[in-house]
């Protein structure tokens, strides 16, 4: 190796360096993390959080969500009375624009109620929305079968969306990851 230094001049620069509370690459290499502690394991949940930062893609992403849970609870649960897949797309239309709107208000205006309410806040807005659209806008289109069956439709729908969102935020991670580590 060819440096225009000596030794001894590298050492007294390395010297000089921790004097100085400078650490040298080799040693920054060498001193382990351990003043971090460990981070424990948890489960958590992102109450109100988006797909994409895109505004469109959100609302795309949101929409096919939606419509897949909501036309597999449909589908087997004997919940619901609904006339056709075109009320089913419909609904799901109108839930995921609700969604949006209702999700962005409150996050932005009262973000302390949704952490203390840990999301409650949600299931009592999606309870609101499915109560109107069965008993105001469908008619005889759309209906529960008992009025108790729309807070167990509203808890099923709430369960299966927030596990889709968990996997899909999990795979989304997964392949940012690998494209990352490509680009290396």
């Amino acid at each position: 190796m060819n440096n225009k230094y000596s030794k001894e001049e590298l050492d007294e620069i390395a010297r000089l360096l921790k004097e100085a509370g400078i650490n040298t690459e080799n040693e920054r290499k060498n001193t382990k993390r351990k003043d971090k502690p460990k981070k424990k394991k948890s489960i958590t949940f992102k109450l109100g959080f988006d797909y994409s930062a895109n505004l469109y893609v959100n609302l795309i992403i949101n929409f096919i969500v939606n419509f897949v849970v909501f036309f597999l609870l449909v589908t087997f649960f004997g919940f619901v009375y609904i006339a056709s897949v075109f009320f089913a797309f419909l609904i799901a239309l109108i839930v995921t624009l609700w969604e949006e709107l209702y999700k962005k208000y409150i996050t932005e205006k009262f973000l302390y109620l949704i952490s203390f309410s840990s999301g409650l806040v949600f299931f009592l807005m999606n309870l609101l929305l499915f109560y109107f659209l069965d008993l105001v806008i469908f008619g005889s289109n759309f209906y529960f079968y008992d009025q108790w069956y729309v807070f167990v439709f509203v808890i099923y729908f709430q369960i299966l969306k927030s596990i889709v969102k968990t996997l899909y935020v999990y795979f989304h991670n997964k392949v940012t990851i690998k494209r990352l580590i490509k680009r290396r």
